[in-house]
Order: C-alpha cells, then sequence, then structure tokens
C-alpha cells in the first residue's frame, strides 16, 4: 500500500504488513493444571520439581492445541482472512515459522489454509531456546531439530541456512533474558530492513512502469508470522521502539491468537510508525473452551515475564 504523488513521481508513505499468530496450545502449556489435577496441593519445591520431571525440552501440542489448529486451518480455508489477504494479493505474501514442534505444528494450518509454503527461521523460537531442566536446578541446552528433521515432516517447508546441525545447537546453555532482548532486537532490524528494501523496490518497479520498461521483482505485501507469546512480546517492543526493549509492556495472546501490525514510512518527514490494527484475534476458534492462554494468573509466559530473568 502507498500513496502516490503524481507532482514529481515519487512514492511519499509505505505499508508493509505483518501478521503474528501464536502456537496453539503445548503439553508445556497444560503442565500447571496437569499438575494441580494430579498432585492435589503441594509446595513451591514440590510444584517446580513435578514441572521440572514433565517438561517436554522442545513441546508438542496437547489435544487442545490440535483442535485449535483444525479450527484455524478451517477458518483460514473458508476464507476467513479474506480482509487481511485477498486472493489476488496471496501470492505477494511470505509465511515464516519459529523452528519449535508446536509452531511447526500451527505453522501447518496457516500453509494448508492459505495454500503457502512456510520458511522457518532458527532465530524466531521462544524466550530461554531448547533446553532441558535438570533435577538440581541446572538447565542443559539442546540441538533441537535439523533442517533435515524438519523437511522429513514438511516437505513444503523451506529452513533458512543455520539449521544444519539443530536450530539450537550453536547454543550451550539456557537462553538469558538479556540475551533474548537482544534477539528481539536483531529480528526487529532484519524487518525494518526487508520493509525497506521493499520501499526501494517498489521505488524501481514504478519508475520502470513510468518509462515503460515493465515491473523488475514484486514486493512482499506482507508477512505472517507463526511463533511463541514471549517473543511476539518482545518482537513488537523492539519494532515500536526501535530499541533494545524488549519488556516494556506486556503483550498477552492465547493460542492462536492473531495479531495484525503494520509497519509505515513516511518518506516525506523520515517518520517510521507502527499501527496495530488487529490484537489477539481469536474468532476461529468456534467454543469458548478453545480459548487457552493469556490468563495472567495461570499462563507460564506471564509469569516468565514479570520472574526474575537469568
Amino acid at each position: 500500500m502507498s500513496n502516490f504523488d503524481n507532482d514529481n513521481w515519487t512514492m511519499q508513505s509505505y505499508v508493509m504488513d505483518i501478521v503474528f499468530v501464536r502456537h496453539a496450545q503445548s503439553y508445556n502449556n497444560c503442565l500447571g493444571e496437569l499438575i494441580n489435577n494430579e498432585c492435589g496441593s503441594i509446595s513451591e519445591d514440590d510444584y517446580k520439581k513435578e514441572e521440572i520431571l514433565r517438561r517436554q525440552q522442545d513441546a508438542e501440542l496437547s489435544e487442545t492445541g490440535y483442535e485449535q489448529v483444525d479450527h484455524l486451518k478451517q477458518y483460514l480455508k473458508n476464507g476467513g482472512w479474506n480482509d487481511l489477504i485477498p486472493q489476488e494479493q496471496n501470492d505477494s505474501w511470505i509465511v515464516y515459522s519459529s523452528p519449535m514442534n508446536r509452531t511447526l505444528i500451527t505453522a501447518s494450518a496457516v500453509a494448508e489454509g492459505l495454500d503457502k509454503d512456510v520458511v522457518v527461521d532458527h532465530e524466531l523460537y521462544e524466550n530461554g531456546g531448547c533446553y532441558e531442566a535438570l533435577a538440581d536446578g541446572t538447565t542443559v541446552s539442546r540441538p533441537g531439530k535439523s533442517e533435515r528433521d524438519v523437511l522429513s515432516e514438511y516437505p513444503r517447508y523451506k529452513c533458512l541456512p543455520g539449521m544444519e546441525q539443530g536450530w539450537y545447537s550453536k547454543f550451550n546453555k539456557k537462553e538469558s533474558d538479556s540475551v533474548f532482548i537482544e534477539r528481539c532486537h536483531h529480528v526487529s532490524a532484519k524487518l525494518w530492513k526487508m520493509f525497506h528494501e521493499n520501499i526501494q523496490l517498489q521505488q524501481a518497479n514504478r519508475a520502470a512502469e513510468h518509462l515503460s520498461c515493465g515491473k523488475m521483482n514484486k514486493p512482499i505485501k506482507g508477512l505472517v508470522i507463526v511463533a511463541h507469546a514471549n517473543f511476539i512480546g518482545g518482537l513488537l517492543n523492539c519494532l515500536m521502539t526501535q530499541q533494545k526493549t524488549g519488556r516494556n509492556c506486556m503483550f498477552v495472546c492465547n493460542n492462536t491468537g492473531v495479531t495484525h501490525i503494520q509497519l509505515h514510512h513516511e518518506l516525506r518527514r523520515n517518520q517510521k510508525t507502527v499501527a496495530i490494527c488487529r490484537f489477539n484475534d481469536t474468532r476461529h476458534l468456534k467454543e469458548n473452551r478453545l480459548v487457552t492462554g493469556g490468563d495472567p494468573t495461570g499462563d507460564r509466559h506471564i509469569h516468565l515475564f514479570f520472574g526474575d530473568h537469568d
């Protein structure tokens, strides 16, 4: 989307859309409820021990999570995002996914619902990375899925370079909070750079069209990013401030909640802004029981946000 100035043949305002989708409910999202149901009232220390014993290092979806994925897929197949992604613009959108199990599965619903391939970006993982919690309170990093692992399960996916040995294989410990914020800022800078390169392409296309040379490459209209609650929140903070401020404001997302933002750049004043157009939309979940996550009293990612960060 852009505004065209007929007086000097220059585009003055540009927009790029980004749609964030939080993954469907994972096994780890259910741990609190599971422990409470099976163990009853226990001490905080005993609760932490149970959590360590049961936690999956790269969690699969829960039964409810798979239902959420199916609802999202059917909603998209039935044109639920036609206002966001009109059919004629479908080819100019790119779907990205975190490399973690719960996002790869959720992204498959988006891919099938929109008839799109998925690009797996190893920088979109959740706060902490891929690690195993040990009984003594320490953690051990795990490599996560490799490119070969992903492609064997999802042949239509494409992995960005860096996953040959596993998406977390370069790290030897759980990700610290400071490194997490640094990563959010880095991804934010990549998105702004992608936007600016897209502007240059649109300008080149417009100039070529004016000179009757024909258009060059097709610009990107928007991105769908399937990721995680903490990561989406940290990235939104960095996108809006363009600084390393991953925890200034908390964004609470339900599982498969959809958030639509726009990056704006007005060239004359060199003004960059972020518009939040739709936040945590769960209309694709037809039953209240399927709306999970986002509870400030029970959602683990909110506890992590407010808790101590190593």
